[in-house]
């Protein structure tokens, strides 16, 4: 199971509710009340920071996911994968929202413009995609 520590003191902040796979991608949302994890088992994980509940677990993936990034609101999440797709959820249900295709081998990185309005990516294919992304601040 994941926790989180405290890296100056070295004490259990908060153990992270159960999980099945390994974890390949954690990012903290915004607003620092989340904790999202992409595993090898194509899942996307959210947990509480404050408890280490797990409220959330979506796949749609295909394969393992190796970034993630959230919206500035904290109300989205981009995830990048080893099918070659990047994908976008709901953060409130985990609902996937849309699907970029492009990349010939697997993504591993992926990130949101501050504005919001860009999603950029990068992969194993050696190239850098720029997408023009949904207005987020409309769902």
């Amino acid at each position: 199971n994941g926790a989180i520590w405290n890296a100056r003191t070295g004490e259990l902040v908060v153990e992270l509710a159960p999980y099945q796979w390994e974890l390949f991608a954690l990012k903290f949302s915004p607003d620092g009340r989340k904790l999202a994890g992409g595993s090898l088992g194509n899942t996307i994980h959210l947990w509480k920071v404050e408890t280490g509940e797990q409220i959330l677990e979506t796949q749609g993936h295909n394969s393992s996911v190796q970034d993630l990034a959230f919206s500035k609101n904290s109300r989205f999440l981009a995830s990048a994968s080893n099918d070659h797709s990047l994908r976008f959820w709901r953060v409130s249900n985990g609902k996937e929202e849309g699907v970029f295709w492009g990349h010939q081998h697997s993504v591993l990185s992926v990130a949101i413009s501050p504005d919001g309005t860009r999603l950029i990516s990068g992969g194993v294919d050696s190239v850098g995609y720029l997408w023009d992304f949904p207005n987020l601040d409309k769902f």
